[in-house]
């Protein structure tokens, strides 16, 4: 898959909106920005005792709400060989793939065995000679 990486300082840190701002460039879609939900992602929530419950809204990422409905967004949970094979082949019929992995396995990242940490990056093909994957990150 043919897909150019553009950097935008402004993307630095939000490595997920950063894949969809490429995959949107890629469309040839004008102004994506625009349809990038940049709002926060952290959510709390207080009791009635005043407890309160600090987590992660899963709705605040990606594209807007009134575009949500063109995304397919999994948590899969089947054997992770039978995954890559779907993404692959999704790949070859063209479509991006944005996976999220654990930046702890990256060799090419700052935190590669230092620290474990959520991470995504576009999934662009494979290199059959080298038995890996090629991804846009």
């Amino acid at each position: 898959m043919e897909i150019e990486g553009i950097f935008d300082q402004a993307y630095e840190g939000f490595c997920y909106q950063n894949c969809i701002r490429v995959i949107l460039n890629c469309y040839q879609l004008a102004n994506y920005d625009f349809y990038i939900n940049m709002s926060l992602s952290t959510k709390m929530k207080i009791f009635d005792d005043g407890t309160y419950e600090i987590g992660y809204d899963k709705d605040a990422h990606g594209i807007i709400p009134s575009c949500q409905d063109k995304v397919l967004r999994r948590d899969d949970l089947r054997n992770p060989e039978h995954i890559l094979g779907d993404n692959l082949q999704r790949i070859r019929e063209g479509y991006p793939i944005i996976n999220c992995v654990d930046g702890y396995y990256l060799e090419y990242f700052p935190y590669f065995k230092k620290k474990h940490c959520r991470h995504n990056f576009v999934l662009t093909g494979e290199n059959r000679k080298k038995n890996c994957v090629t991804v846009l990150d």
